[in-house]
């Protein structure tokens, strides 16, 4: 089949990149908006809560990072994808009787791909954090008693792990063994299933739904006072009004002629 690919290899190798490059060109242009925010941002004057960011950050910044991560793990996934066929069209990986061959180079490349997918992923696991106080998926929006309990910590936890992992494939690339990254990308996956989804769902539902007043009160305040500043309404003064509750027989009498 390699001879047979010969013919037409230059024009798959030209032709697929700039296809490629197209809709991927396509896919950026349609996040201009984020771009100009995030070179043209100024500081709101407003800090959250929970990080202590200026506000700006999650209008201005946030975006634009979570647009970037996601475009270059496309990027990287495609390119990891490509790499694999391309490996195995010209013979750097075959399929054996003993199981699969892979040549050095190819081990190389596939270890460094792998590893920038997992340093990307960790990235996205630690935006994820900041995110989840633009949570809306409850009766209340912005990050509640699980978010800032359960969901921030772990995607913490996910995003060293995910860095560790990352650092394993490198040394794979070294070494050239490949059971240790194989290993960590597995404890990653059920790391990320249980911290990143069964144990939110627990907390939610066994430890906060129970009390559910209790444990948002203070959740719920930060998310009044944050839209009160937001409508200007923080700094408005309150003025007591003593109203008089005596009345005569007959005022209202004028008033019905």
């Amino acid at each position: 089949y390699q001879a047979q690919l010969e013919p037409v290899r230059r024009v798959v190798m030209v032709g697929l990149p700039i296809l490629f490059g197209l809709f991927a060109g396509s896919a950026a242009a349609s996040q201009w908006q984020k771009v100009l925010l995030f070179f043209n941002q100024v500081p709101f004057g407003q800090t959250d809560p929970q990080f202590n960011l200026d506000i700006s950050f999650y209008v201005m910044t946030l975006p634009f990072l979570g647009f970037v991560t996601g475009f270059l793990i496309s990027v990287v996934v495609v390119a990891g994808i490509a790499g694999i066929l391309t490996h195995y069209l010209y013979g750097s990986i075959r399929l054996m009787e003993r199981g699969v061959f892979t040549s050095r180079a190819a081990q190389i490349h596939l270890a460094v791909t792998g590893a920038a997918f997992l340093v990307l992923l960790g990235i996205n696991f630690w935006l994820d954090r900041y995110t989840a106080l633009q949570n809306n998926g409850g009766r209340w929006a912005g990050a509640l008693y699980t978010d800032v309990n359960a969901v921030i910590p772990t995607k913490a936890i996910l995003a060293v792990a995910a860095g560790l992992v990352a650092i394993l494939f490198i040394v794979a690339a070294v070494v050239g063994r490949w059971r240790l990254p194989i290993i960590g990308t597995a404890m990653l996956i059920i790391t990320s299933i249980l911290a990143g989804g069964v144990y939110p769902w627990v907390i939610q539902q066994f430890q906060v739904r129970p009390s559910e007043q209790t444990y948002e009160k203070d959740f719920i305040q930060r998310n009044i006072d944050m839209t009160r500043a937001a409508y200007g309404l923080d700094k408005m003064q309150v003025n007591r009004y003593d109203a008089t509750n005596t009345a005569t027989t007959g005022a209202l009498a004028p008033d019905a002629q």
